[in-house]
């Protein structure tokens, strides 16, 4: 059966396809759908590490930053 969804071809360990398998019989779901569901929450943590990689990376002067009481003050 066709479908528009791109497909991947991957080798696992057995004991990972099995932990999977398990995975998907205990939710009532394809292997496929645990695994791309686990595929996305590891691709956002992985981009929330780059972000906060890049964060402390960069070059700030300290004398520029406000706390917390500063940031939120109201102005008259």
């Amino acid at each position: 059966m066709p479908t528009k969804h791109p497909r991947l071809t991957i080798v696992l360990e057995k004991e990972i396809y099995d932990t999977i398998k398990h995975l998907a019989r205990i939710k009532r779901v394809s292997m496929s759908t645990i695994v791309s569901d686990l595929l996305k929450i590891a691709l956002e943590l992985k981009e929330d590490i780059l972000i906060s990689n890049f964060v402390d990376n960069r070059n700030i002067d300290e004398n520029c930053l406000l706390g917390h009481e500063e940031t939120w003050e109201k102005k008259n």
